[in-house]
C-alpha cells in the first residue's frame, strides 16, 4: 500500500495591513491580503471576505484564513486588523450668532482639539470666518480635524448671521418740568431690554431735576442675539415751568375780539383728540371761569 502524504500550502502575509479608523465605512476587500488567494477570512467585522470597520469596537480584531490546496490539504493563519478609534471633537461655546457688520473673526478655538479645517467658502485661512461675505442668514460648516492616526472627525457647526434691530419710540417726545418726579423710561423704546444713558439718566430712571432745566439728549443702545448694536436719540425739553407754558406746534388757539368787554371767542385747534381744560383768571390770579 503507497500513500502519498502531501504538505499544507504555507501562507504568506502581505506587507499591506494597515490600521483602520472606527467611522471608515466599507467594506473593503481582503483578497490579497494573505497569498495564495483563493481562501476564505473570517472574524468580527468580516463577511464574504470583506472587513467593514465601521461600527467595529476600536482595538485589536484577529482575522482567520483559511485556505485548501488542491490536495484538501488546509492551512490556517490568524493576522491582526487594528482599528484606531477617532478623536472626540467638543464645542466650547454655543452662542455662534454675528452680526452682518462683524469684521472677519476667528473660529479657532471654538471646536477642540484645534488644528483641524472649517470647510466653507466664507472661510479663509481655515479658521477665519467673515459674516459680511454671509450676509443675514445662516449656514452649516464642517470642522474636520485628523489625528496621528490619519483619522478624520467632523462636526457640524450652524453659524447665524443677522442685522441690527430696528428700533421703534412708543412714547412722542414731551416737554418735562423741572419739578416732576423721575419716572421710568424702559417703555419708550422697543425691543425692550437695552440700555438708556444720557443727563439725568440713572439705571433707566430719568430725572427732570437732575438733567436741569435746557433740552436733555437720552441715548437708547440695544444689542440683540446676534451682537448687532441699533441706537436711537431721543430729546426733550426741561423746562422751570415758572409761569404760562408756551404752547407746542400740537396747539393752537385764537381768542377774539381782544380786547373785548362781557364776552369773547375762544377758537381751539388741534392736531388730535384729547383731554382739555380750560381755566380763566383775570389780572391778580382769581379763577373766573374754569
Amino acid at each position: 500500500v503507497y500513500v502519498n502524504l502531501h504538505d499544507t500550502t504555507a501562507l504568506i502575509l502581505c506587507n499591506c495591513v494597515t490600521p483602520f479608523c472606527s467611522n471608515d465605512s466599507g467594506p473593503y476587500p481582503m483578497a490579497g491580503y494573505v497569498s495564495p488567494v483563493g481562501g476564505i477570512y473570517s472574524g468580527t467585522g468580516v463577511s464574504n471576505n470583506q472587513f467593514s470597520p465601521l461600527y467595529q469596537s476600536a482595538g485589536v480584531h484577529n482575522i482567520s484564513y483559511l485556505y485548501t490546496n488542491n490536495y484538501e490539504c488546509v492551512s490556517r493563519f490568524s493576522f491582526p486588523f487594528t482599528i484606531n478609534d477617532t478623536t472626540a471633537l467638543t464645542v466650547t461655546t454655543s452662542h455662534l450668532q454675528y452680526c452682518a457688520d462683524d469684521s472677519a473673526v476667528s473660529l479657532s478655538g471654538i471646536v477642540l482639539p484645534k488644528g483641524g479645517t472649517y470647510y466653507s467658502s466664507y472661510v479663509t485661512n481655515d479658521t477665519v470666518f467673515n459674516p459680511a461675505l454671509l450676509g443675514a442668514g445662516s449656514i452649516d460648516i464642517p470642522y474636520a480635524y485628523i489625528d496621528n492616526n490619519n483619522c478624520s472627525s467632523v462636526v457640524d457647526l450652524n453659524y447665524e448671521v443677522g442685522r441690527a434691530s430696528v428700533l421703534t419710540r412708543l412714547v412722542p417726545p414731551d416737554d418735562y418740568c423741572l419739578n416732576a418726579n423721575p419716572f421710568p423710561l424702559d417703555s419708550f423704546v422697543v425691543p425692550a431690554g437695552g440700555t438708556y444713558t444720557g443727563n439725568g439718566v440713572s439705571n433707566n430712571i430719568f430725572s427732570p431735576a437732575a438733567a436741569g432745566v435746557g433740552m436733555a439728549t437720552v441715548y437708547y443702545d440695544y444689542t440683540n442675539s446676534y451682537g448687532c448694536n441699533s441706537r436711537d436719540t431721543l430729546t426733550w425739553m426741561v423746562d422751570a415751568c415758572l409761569g404760562i407754558k408756551e404752547v407746542s406746534q400740537n396747539l393752537s388757539f385764537n381768542i377774539f375780539p381782544n380786547p373785548a368787554k362781557g364776552s369773547f371767542n375762544i377758537q381751539v385747534k388741534v392736531n388730535s383728540i384729547q383731554h382739555s381744560e380750560l381755566t380763566l383768571t383775570d389780572a391778580i390770579g382769581k379763577v373766573c371761569f374754569r
